[in-house]
């Protein structure tokens, strides 16, 4: 299962950034959250998981949840 995984090439863009903001503002004003709080940190979240892209591109490696290099 690993190694159909590794082969996987994820492509993102702005677009994809753009568009995952306009899809969390759009719960958010339905009001899908609980509460303000909840939404700062899906925001937090979203941030982490672009730092988290940015550093397995600049290493061209996937990380594991305690971002070690996988495989």
């Amino acid at each position: 299962m690993w190694l159909i995984y590794s082969l996987l090439i994820e492509i993102w863009t702005h677009k994809t950034i753009s568009n995952t903001l306009k899809q969390v503002e759009y719960f958010y004003d339905c009001g899908f959250f609980e509460d303000h709080k909840t939404l700062v940190a899906v925001y937090n979240d979203f941030i982490n998981l672009l730092n988290d892209l940015m550093t397995e591109a600049r290493l061209a490696v996937k990380l594991d949840n305690n971002a070690n290099p996988r495989g």
